[in-house]
């Protein structure tokens, strides 16, 4: 976590300003409501629903197109030694899977496969596709 803080803070190479306040702040936003939430999510739905294995599911084509080029982007960043510019986008992919978490709440879509009598049907295919 220090590097990730460091890196995240300040641009490689250049000046910056880091104290306990911002470790704690950066620690808190992204490490445990960003990426731990989106991983503690992900994980307990898997095992909960899915009976711990990762399910093959169809790509949401939306989510495929915010992705697009993620992964050029990065290495042209790493690349460069722009260690925080490619953090940021690391970051925006994990902000951007946790918005799919919300907006599609597979949670609801696999209680309603399990109950077929949930009066609500949801909009969405995650869990459908995930069989």
């Amino acid at each position: 976590m220090p590097a990730l803080y460091c890196f995240r803070e300040v641009s490689f190479g250049g000046d910056g300003s880091i104290s306990t306040a911002g470790f704690e702040a950066r620690y808190e936003t992204e490490l445990a409501n960003d990426y731990g939430n989106l991983a503690s999510r992900v994980t307990a739905m898997v095992v909960r629903y899915r009976a711990a294995r990762v399910p093959v599911a169809a790509l949401d084509a939306v989510l495929a197109e915010d992705f697009e080029g993620a992964p050029g982007r990065l290495c042209e960043l790493l690349d460069r030694a722009e260690l925080s510019q490619a953090l940021e986008e690391a970051w925006k992919l994990v902000r951007r899977l946790n918005r799919f978490v919300e907006e599609t709440k597979p949670w609801e879509l696999a209680r309603e496969e399990a109950d077929p009598s949930a009066s609500m049907r949801s909009s969405t295919t995650w869990s459908r596709d995930c069989a």
